[in-house]
């Protein structure tokens, strides 16, 4: 109809790249049909040292543990990309205090073995992104194995959270 056509054209998402982040659009009939685009980011922190690797993972030596598995990132875009009819670009690195964040809608927080080191402003912060609707993708690169950056990260997302802190 007429109606449908209108909203159709003036809900183009390739209308606001240059205005926003994110525009994504899932398919009332489909909803496994996603289309969009969404800028997001990757988030570096400080940690209680760099990464080794040990020969059984794709850690690669030496790198800091915010991107101590540089191929899980471009995994995690392919995923994607393969699944979704989303167009999905890496803007680059961000940080818990950079004023940028409020902007940024969806940060992937990667970590391995080394604990992460957070300030407590860092962790308001956090909690200010995560409450006002920011998505945070925390990847564990040693999910089934407790170490230190998941116990750390659970910690620091109790404190930020309180009880909505829910982990599944």
């Amino acid at each position: 109809t007429g109606v449908s056509s209108l909203r159709d054209n003036l809900i183009d998402y390739s209308n606001f790249q240059d205005r926003f982040e994110g525009f994504v659009v899932q398919d009332p009939k489909n909803k496994k049909k996603i289309t969009g685009y969404l800028n997001f980011y990757q988030l570096e922190y400080s940690s209680s040292r760099v990464e080794k690797g040990t020969g059984d993972w794709n850690v690669v030596n030496n790198q800091p543990s915010w991107n101590a598995v540089p191929a899980a990132i471009i995994n995690l875009e392919r995923f994607i990309r393969d699944r979704t009819q989303l167009d999905i670009k890496r803007k680059g690195n961000i940080r818990f205090d950079s004023r940028e964040l409020k902007d940024v809608p969806m940060l992937y927080m990667m970590g391995f073995e080394a604990e992460p080191k957070l300030t407590s402003e860092e962790v308001k912060s956090m909690a200010k992104y995560i409450r006002n609707g920011g998505f945070l993708f925390i990847d564990d690169g040693l999910a089934f194995i407790p170490g230190s950056f998941n116990k750390k990260m659970r910690k620091y997302l109790e404190d930020a959270l309180g009880f909505d802190a829910v982990f599944e």
